[in-house]
């Protein structure tokens, strides 16, 4: 699987600035990435070893995202250089992406057990 930026597990949170704290501050774990939009705020961080998380702002994303219950706040996310083709490759169809407000294409999938499972390509 051909792979840009790497994959990881995103948490969504209410509590966003109390989460990177914990994560960056009292774990260590190193600020990879950053935004913050109007619509959209968010972090990658590299945890040890090769594990990455992402945090996001529900109260931010547009629209607003409802976290739930703590086990039901995870999500894989798996970056690809080749949305279209790696799809069409593993599934044999064409991909059913969507644009973003932030200048990607992502496609959602659930694993058997109802995990979210975003195949995201960055177009920017």
């Amino acid at each position: 699987m051909s792979q840009v930026g790497g994959s990881r597990v995103a948490l969504i949170t209410n509590q966003f600035d109390a989460m990177r704290a914990f994560y960056a501050g009292r774990l260590g774990f190193t600020e990879l990435e950053t935004w913050d939009r109007p619509r959209a705020r968010g972090i990658i961080l590299q945890g040890p070893g090769a594990f990455r998380l992402e945090l996001l702002d529900a109260t931010r994303e547009e629209p607003p995202l409802d976290p739930g219950p703590p086990t039901m706040r995870a999500h894989l996310v798996l970056e690809l250089d080749d949305l279209a083709g790696w799809y069409q490759n593993q599934r044999g169809e064409s991909a059913p992406t969507e644009e973003t407000s932030w200048g990607g294409k992502v496609v959602l999938l659930e694993d058997p057990d109802g995990t979210p499972v975003w195949l995201r390509q960055a177009t920017c």
